[in-house]
């Protein structure tokens, strides 16, 4: 996550570093971008580990089928 926000130039909003040269509304813009990486990141994470789940049981839910009826 924080290296998004490093590389989108954001991570000085998160840990909260206001530059001299920034008045309120940019600092706020700031903010909401900031913002709206981290969800975003998170949707990602989200999608990716139910993506990740859903193929472990397709590949495993067959497998536990086939041997239950042996045992």
């Amino acid at each position: 996550m924080m290296a998004i926000l490093v590389q989108t130039g954001l991570k000085k909003v998160v840990i909260e570093k206001k530059s001299e040269n920034l008045n309120q509304s940019e600092w706020e813009e700031l903010d909401e971008k900031a913002l709206s990486a981290i969800q975003f990141a998170s949707q990602i994470g989200f999608r990716l580990t139910m993506k990740i789940k859903l193929c472990c049981y397709c590949i495993l839910y067959p497998l536990y089928t086939s041997l239950s009826g042996r045992l």
